[in-house]
């Protein structure tokens, strides 16, 4: 059974943090088996608009166009209809989600209103991370708002439970969430070792409950 995962990233910054604690739950996954695959996407560099309620999603909305406005999400909009699981990743801004990701998901309101595109989501797993400088400053608010996302869209929440994650996976990039740092080392996401588990077993996770909703979708079916 073929699964394919899209990775979204939500920082504006290419190459960052964020960027490397996604990758590294992309890359769990594809080691769970030949037959998974992966793909990555980050807004960094992307010209994505916000939705201006416009409502042609709802009315006018053809196959070849979900949304009226004509800019990067049109490169993603195939991606996410085609994949069979999903894991969001945010840096954590000022106690939530960054607004960049914020917009992006407000963009997917043609797969929810869309009369061609609606549905394209339902059920199917989406994981959630962030990455934050300081501990205990808004990271689990941040998780609960993708997590939000994907009930909004018809997706199924995963989190990793007795793993240490329930709402997600949480890395730090400061030493020990302490906001201490080396000015040098702009990566420092990769001394959070725990953090890195995290990352591991979610991306271990989606891939796990999309076998399975995809192998009882095709039994129903």
């Amino acid at each position: 059974m073929k699964i394919h995962i899209l990775g979204l990233s939500g920082s504006p910054v290419k190459g960052g943090n964020n960027d490397i604690y996604l990758k590294k739950a992309l890359k769990a996954a594809e080691d769970t088996g030949s037959e998974v695959t992966t793909d990555f996407f980050s807004i960094a560099g992307k010209k994505i608009k916000g939705c201006i309620h416009c409502n042609y999603c709802v009315n006018k909305q053809t196959k070849e166009r979900p949304c009226s406005i004509k800019d990067d999400m049109d490169e993603l909009y195939p991606k996410l209809t085609e994949a069979d699981g999903f894991i969001f990743c945010t840096p954590t801004y000022i106690g939530r989600l960054s607004g960049q990701m914020a917009c992006l998901f407000d963009r997917f309101r043609p797969l929810i209103h869309g009369p061609l595109f609606h549905g394209a989501l339902r059920n199917k797993p989406a994981g959630s991370l962030t990455v934050i400088w300081v501990r205990h400053c808004g990271a689990e608010i941040a998780l609960l708002t993708l997590q939000m996302a994907a009930l909004t869209l018809d997706m199924l929440p995963v989190g990793l439970g007795i793993e240490g994650g329930q709402l997600g996976g949480t890395g730090v990039t400061s030493f020990g969430g302490t906001g201490e740092f080396d000015p040098d080392d702009k990566h420092l996401i990769l001394k959070d070792d725990y953090g890195l588990d995290l990352a591991n077993a979610m991306g271990r996770r989606v891939v796990e409950v999309a076998k399975l909703i995809k192998a009882g979708k095709e039994i129903v079916d």
